[in-house]
């Protein structure tokens, strides 16, 4: 099961260095519940990776901040 986790969490930060998500629409994405995506997603931010919430009227999305990734890849 820790291969699966890993995998996902890998295919996250793809997604989300392309555009950014809602916690809902990565559920869909995975087929995973939102608390998976959601530890998925505080375990990254843990590692080091620029994982961004922005908060807006609607709800939040995650991003990545795309710039900081590549200092920290240098």
């Amino acid at each position: 099961m820790r291969n699966h986790s890993l995998i996902r969490q890998w295919q996250l930060l793809k997604l989300l260095a392309k555009k950014p998500a809602t916690p809902k629409e990565l559920a869909s994405h995975f087929t995973e519940s939102l608390r998976t995506i959601y530890r998925d997603i505080e375990a990254l931010k843990s590692a080091g990776f620029p994982i961004k919430t922005s908060r807006v009227e609607a709800g939040s999305f995650y991003y990545m901040d795309v710039s900081l990734l590549k200092l920290i890849l240098e």
